[in-house]
């Protein structure tokens, strides 16, 4: 497998690149979406632990999480950073001052970064930290600062081409790079293993990055650090359906992206039609991993039916735990054969395993941090 960290190291120490990565989610003037980072998804929906945490003043450096004071001098403490009208803005929360220092972290302000002065250190050598009350102290406000220093596809008739192909796309970079064949990155390939088994291996090395951050030396000399977290971009092949742990076009649950459908006879009725040209529920991984452990209780019972009457209902069926189903009917089945086993026994001790073995069992899409919706994922089968 190709390294992603060292791929999009080379677009940092690249000049041509460099310039061109987005750091900040982005409000366009207009209003007009025309780049990822114009989305509400990084505005206000990705987890805040995802984003830049840090805007460079010059020699001064102001964190996420931290207290900061403004010209006004008043104290802030922004939660991201935003590009807007060209200049860097923050969505910080504002103090009431009540004797001791109250954080009103019901909503947010809107503040141009260049009218912050002073950042947590200067705060600090100056003795200026406010006293907390008890309220910013149980939210944990406090125990924050200063921030830890965390030093092909292709059918062949009715069936896929005998191997997978793994590729990425470096989505900090604007839109009109990103169809170019220099910004196309493979991954990685193989006859035998599945996509989800190779995501497995790449997320293994972009969850190392969230602990261990690349560090680079970019084209100006600055020394950066930088995560790796998956995102979200454009497919239209059937692999989409089984990495999302979607039973296929052909279910009652004919959409990979939210739950509307029906038996055939349900799809038949004036509501149940006309239910198919509108948005349904969407298919949350939340939701998706709930029937995967529902099916995964009902093996370890060993009724194979319950298990596919469950994934004909709901349209959740996952290729890459399938395995893991049919080994647990295939164990159940041979532990009944002794007789010093009650059922009872049989089901709680396939519990435990199961319980013992969650990172195995299910798929690597359904695990990545920051992803709420799973039918999307620009891997390419």
């Amino acid at each position: 497998m190709n390294d992603p960290r060292a791929i999009i190291a080379q677009d940092w120490t690249n000049p041509i690149t460099r310039r061109l990565i987005q750091l900040y989610p982005e409000v366009p003037q207009d209003g007009v979406i025309r780049e990822i980072w114009h989305a509400q998804k990084w505005r206000k929906n990705m987890d805040l632990d995802i984003l830049s945490p840090m805007y460079a003043a010059g020699t001064t450096h102001y964190y996420v999480n931290e207290v900061a004071c403004c010209l006004d001098d008043t104290f802030v403490i922004p939660i991201r950073w935003v590009i807007f009208r060209g200049k860097v803005w923050a969505d910080p929360v504002r103090f009431d001052e009540q004797g001791k220092a109250n954080i009103a972290d019901e909503k947010t302000i809107f503040i141009r970064a260049e009218d912050l002065k002073e950042n947590y250190h200067d705060l600090e050598h100056a003795h200026r930290i406010p006293t907390w009350n008890d309220s910013s102290i149980k939210a944990g406000y406090p125990a924050r600062m200063p921030n830890p220093n965390d030093d092909v596809s292709g059918n062949r008739s009715k069936s896929w081409n005998k191997h997978w192909n793994a590729y990425m796309t470096h989505r900090n970079l604007p839109r009109r790079l990103l169809q170019q064949e220099f910004h196309v990155h493979f991954i990685s390939t193989s006859p035998n293993a599945s996509v989800a088994e190779q995501f497995r291996e790449f997320k293994q090395v972009v969850e190392e990055t969230h602990t261990d951050p690349v560090v680079v030396e970019d084209e100006s000399g600055d020394t950066v650090c930088f995560c790796i977290y998956v995102n979200a971009g454009p497919s239209d092949n059937p692999m989409q359906s089984e990495i999302s742990a979607h039973i296929g076009g052909k279910g009652n649950c004919l959409c990979r992206k939210c739950r509307v459908g029906g038996t055939q006879k349900d799809k038949a009725t004036n509501e149940g039609y006309h239910a198919l040209f509108e948005a349904g529920v969407p298919r949350t991984k939340e939701f998706i991993l709930q029937q995967l452990q529902k099916q995964i209780k009902l093996a370890c019972s060993g009724v194979i039916k319950l298990v596919k009457d469950l994934q004909t209902e709901t349209g959740v069926k996952d290729a890459y735990m399938q395995f893991c189903i049919d080994e647990l009917l295939s164990r159940f089945k041979d532990m009944k054969k002794d007789p010093n086993f009650t059922v009872e026994e049989i089901t709680s001790e396939l519990t435990q395993w199961t319980t013992d073995n969650q990172e195995k069992i299910y798929s690597p899409f359904l695990t990545t941090k920051g992803e709420q919706f799973i039918w999307c994922y620009s891997i390419a089968g």
